[in-house]
């Protein structure tokens, strides 16, 4: 699997007995043959004084020199990277595809690199792409909107191309901007497991200055397992949408949320906007009883004070306020509840459970305090 691929990465060891010759030839072995090269070094002398065992395998620094003048004559033919960003490339490479929008007309070819990584915030490591131009001289690429280097060699362009970055042009001549969509900020978002679905709200949403082009919606979650069923509601060209979600009752964590609005404009361009959720652990909630559905606690939410209003008079109970990371914020005892008044003025903004518990068995309520 890929994965496996990067528990075996071969490395070529460094030390003083290593030949100008045989570090070259290792180097033209990846030229000719493909692959990562790893030059593995230990230590680096400076050949004027003598530092004992921690110096293992030691290069001195006049050699390390010719070495790296070695790789920066042969620069246009290697890529001098860190092992990071050779396994971003690699496994972007695996998975992506080339797809086209606009077959080429003599002027526009329009394509979009796409990959199978939900993380685009991680896996942002352009990958090079090799076209044949079947003898149109494009002279201009861009991405999103966003002028690429390119190179040519006979019939051929060459150019680096973020995954799932937006769609790419080839054009004769430069294309006419396409300003990008807008989308308002989103507010991040705290609930818990047992939290029905959800509605976010979306505005601001416009496909740029005094452009009129067809625009769709898309939502992903970083974390697929925490929430699901997201579901876009929007129409093209309105100024307003939303999405739905549900947390999933069994998970609890935080997620990112990228919202994308995407133009049909030459080429496409879209705009991002993001929000986290934060889904509490309350799954010990699910699972108690609840004796009496008539209790009730208003207002709700509320900006501190509230009421709780027993259906009937619960004798020998106790009254707890929890909040959603499971800190008791308020806690007391009672002969008998009817109506009490409570204030969370004075703590943090979120969701909080109050639990009435007596013989009978257990109450539990949420309140939002805003």
């Amino acid at each position: 699997t890929i994965n496996e691929d990067y528990y075996k990465i071969c490395t070529f060891p460094m030390n003083g007995s290593v030949t100008a010759a045989a570090f070259t030839t290792q180097l033209k072995n990846v030229i000719n043959g493909g692959g990562l090269l790893t030059y593995l070094y230990h230590s680096i002398d400076n050949a004027t004084a003598t530092y004992g065992d921690n110096w293992y395998a030691k290069v001195v620094e006049d050699s390390l020199k010719r070495q790296l003048d070695t790789l920066v004559a042969k620069q246009n033919k290697i890529w001098v990277t860190t092992l990071g960003s050779a396994v971003k490339y690699h496994r972007e490479k695996k998975c992506s595809t080339l797809s086209e929008i606009q077959a080429p007309n003599g002027t526009t070819w329009i394509v979009n690199l796409t990959d199978t990584l939900t993380n685009n915030d991680l896996y942002n490591q352009p990958i090079t792409l090799k076209l044949k131009m079947n003898s149109v001289a494009y002279n201009n690429v861009t991405q999103n909107g966003n002028a690429l280097t390119y190179t040519t060699n006979s019939d051929t362009i060459m150019f680096n191309a973020i995954p799932d970055g937006g769609q790419i042009a080839l054009s004769v001549g430069a294309l006419s901007p396409n300003i990008l969509p807008t989308l308002n900020a989103l507010s991040n978002l705290s609930i818990t497991q047992l939290d029905g679905i959800q509605t976010v709200n979306l505005s601001g949403i416009s496909a740029g200055a005094s452009e009129s082009q067809n625009l769709s919606i898309t939502a992903t979650a970083y974390t697929v397992n925490l929430i699901q069923n997201i579901t876009v509601n929007y129409t093209s060209p309105n100024s307003v949408g939303s999405i739905t979600f549900i947390p999933n009752a069994s998970s609890s964590g935080v997620t990112t949320i990228v919202v994308r609005v995407t133009d049909d404009g030459v080429p496409a361009s879209y705009v991002e906007q993001s929000f986290t959720v934060s889904v509490a652990n309350v799954t010990a909630v699910k699972n108690e009883s609840v004796f009496s559905q008539g209790t009730t606690v208003s207002p709700n939410p509320t900006s501190g004070a509230f009421i709780i209003q027993a259906e009937k008079p619960i004798n020998n109970a106790s009254v707890s306020v929890e909040s959603s990371s499971g800190i008791i914020v308020y806690e007391n005892n009672f002969s008998t509840i009817e109506t009490i008044q409570l204030n969370l003025s004075d703590k943090t903004p979120g969701v909080y459970f109050v639990r009435i518990k007596s013989e009978k068995g257990l109450i539990v309520k949420k309140i939002i305090v805003l």
